[in-house]
């Protein structure tokens, strides 16, 4: 079982000014949704919030290599921040735990514009994305995800208006889409940096308060397919978790759950 951690979410420093500028800034600016803000600053802290995954008595780690970050305009490639996700992924690995990435997690660089799911030269874009980052991290994870909650990502932005390109009803819109993404995840699966590393099988669930439903929930996993425990910090912003495993205190991050949910997975 892996824990994730969703970059935009959880790192601070997006939609700011002079700041790397995701597909939400536009409508964060008209106020139809918060930025993260700081968030959990885990972009300068993520060690801390690593080293205690195993406490946990998780596997793994999963993280999402935010495109925003990685190239905040088209064709400029920020090397430092694909320096920073090695440190961190080495981090990782070096406490024993086993790593995924995810290459989309529900947010993109603006620079895509609202909808690049329908568009056709999201493809070059894209591909390099997946292979610049395979390059830079292929040796360090286990697993890679091309694409984290697609179905949701597209029902979200075509058909209720609650993620970019914040469009309601638009049925046909949305099964291109879906097809466009479905297709874009193979041709992705197939880059030699990351085929032997992809990850189709996987349930994704969420942290939930109670154990009696937390242990609902994992029941209700295949026991064949790796679990995505989303997450292990709830973050800020319109892609935060609905809850998290750990919390900040001003003595540094402290495990939120109780020992009898914790006793579930351990």
């Amino acid at each position: 079982m892996l824990g994730t951690l969703d970059g935009f979410a959880v790192e601070g420093g997006f939609d700011g000014a002079y700041q790397p500028t995701s597909c939400y800034a536009p409508a964060s600016h008209l106020s139809m949704c918060s930025t993260p803000g700081d968030a959990a600053d885990l972009w300068t802290d993520y060690e801390a919030v690593i080293d205690l995954v195993g406490e946990l008595g998780l596997d793994g780690v999963r993280l999402s290599v935010e495109w925003t970050r990685i190239e905040p305009r088209r064709g400029q490639i920020d090397d430092s921040a694909l320096a920073r996700y090695h440190d961190v992924l080495t981090h990782a690995k070096q406490r024993h735990l086993r790593t995924a990435i995810v290459l989309v997690d529900a947010v993109w660089p603006a620079w895509l514009g609202a909808e690049p799911w329908l568009m056709p030269w999201i493809d070059d874009a894209l591909l390099a994305h997946a292979s610049r980052v395979g390059e830079a991290l292929g040796e360090l994870v286990n697993d890679v995800v091309g694409f984290a909650r697609a179905s949701t990502m597209i029902a979200d932005g075509f058909l209720h208006a609650s993620a970019p390109p914040w469009r309601r009803g638009a049925g046909a819109d949305a099964t291109s889409a879906a097809q466009h993404v479905s297709a874009l995840s193979l041709s992705m699966s197939q880059i030699e940096s990351l085929s032997t590393k992809w990850l189709t099988e996987y349930s994704e669930v969420p942290v939930v308060a109670s154990p009696a439903a937390q242990r609902a929930v994992l029941d209700a996993v295949p026991r064949s397919r790796q679990v995505h425990l989303r997450s292990l910090v709830r973050g800020a912003g319109p892609t935060a978790s609905a809850s998290g495993l750990l919390r900040s205190s001003p003595s540094g991050w402290k495990i939120a759950a109780s020992a009898e949910t914790l006793a579930l997975w351990t």
